[in-house]
């Protein structure tokens, strides 16, 4: 056996395991089960343990309100381009989430500058998975993937972030949308207006 590695049995569902097989070989080739279950135990410690990191695009409520009186951003950029392109934003890079805080950080696309944006889980307000009347469904965006709304303090004022996340080895931004939301709601603990 080799340094670094353990044998391990499990005892899994005869049929559940006969079709994971066939998907494997049909995907992978022969032989190829280890490397998948080591990927997907890797996969599965990555989405639990802290922090996690993701790729995402955002913008606050002004930049939204800006874009979406663009036709290029808004019809050629943002609308066309779905459901591989991105959704209305004005800075792109990475969302860090931690324990008790999420750090984006990332480039503006106006001022080609680089920000960081650090949220502490107390100045968080509220969180929403879905439009708005500032993000509109059918009008500034594909209906499918719902964008994150963020609701935080900063400075004594009320700022709100429209924000789309992915894997970051995803191809669609806003596929990890619900998933962040729910974290926000159950472990941060923080009320969506839908509550």
């Amino acid at each position: 056996m080799k340094l670094g590695t353990t044998k391990t049995t499990i005892t899994i569902d005869e049929d559940t395991w006969k079709k994971f097989t066939l998907i494997v070989i049909e995907k992978y080739g022969y032989r190829k089960k280890n490397q998948v279950i080591e990927q997907l135990i890797k996969e599965f410690i990555r989405e639990h343990e802290w922090p996690m990191t993701f790729d995402a695009i955002w913008a606050f409520e002004e930049d939204m309100k800006e874009l979406r009186g663009s036709f290029k951003e808004r019809v050629l950029m943002a609308h066309l381009s779905q459901p591989l392109g991105k959704p209305l934003h004005r800075y792109m890079g990475k969302l860090i989430m931690e324990e008790d805080a999420f750090i984006l950080s990332g480039k503006d696309k106006k001022t080609e500058m680089t920000s960081e944006i650090f949220i502490p889980r107390e100045k968080i307000q509220e969180v929403f998975l879905g439009w708005d009347d500032v993000l509109r469904r059918w009008r500034d965006t594909r209906a499918w993937i719902s964008p994150l709304r963020v609701r935080f303090e900063e400075d004594g004022k009320l700022k709100t972030l429209y924000i789309y996340i992915k894997k970051e080895e995803g191809k669609v931004y806003g596929r990890e949308n619900s998933k962040i939301f729910e974290k926000l709601k159950l472990i941060w603990k923080i009320k969506s207006p839908e509550n």
